[in-house]
């Protein structure tokens, strides 16, 4: 069973029980989207650590962790690493890394 389908099928059930008096089927459209809206815990997780960055740490790191993670990923972009690479080994994250790489200058 597709998961519309599993959750269109509770709320009938819901609804059928006279759950909650009422309220599932004045409210069956909004209950539906919120039960179909998904967490994605991977854009979650990057805004977390891009507040954290703005507030001068970096996934819990001290201000000088974070100052050489930036000074190795500014080293290793210029090594020619791509810059998914670099945020990854530095753990800064990708939007920070594309900010450094736009600042070194190109080579001649």
């Amino acid at each position: 069973m597709k998961k519309e389908e599993a959750i269109d099928e509770a709320i009938d059930w819901a609804a059928n029980k006279n759950l909650l008096e009422g309220f599932i089927k004045e409210q069956r459209a909004e209950i539906r989207m919120n039960l179909l809206t998904e967490f994605d815990q991977e854009q979650y997780d990057r805004i977390r650590r891009r507040e954290g960055y703005e507030e001068g740490v970096s996934d819990g790191i001290s201000q000088g962790a974070l100052q050489n993670a930036i000074k190795n990923a500014i080293a290793f972009l210029k090594e020619g690493d791509t810059p998914e690479k670099v945020a990854r080994c530095t753990e800064l994250p990708l939007e920070k890394v594309l900010e450094l790489q736009e600042q070194i200058p190109e080579k001649a």
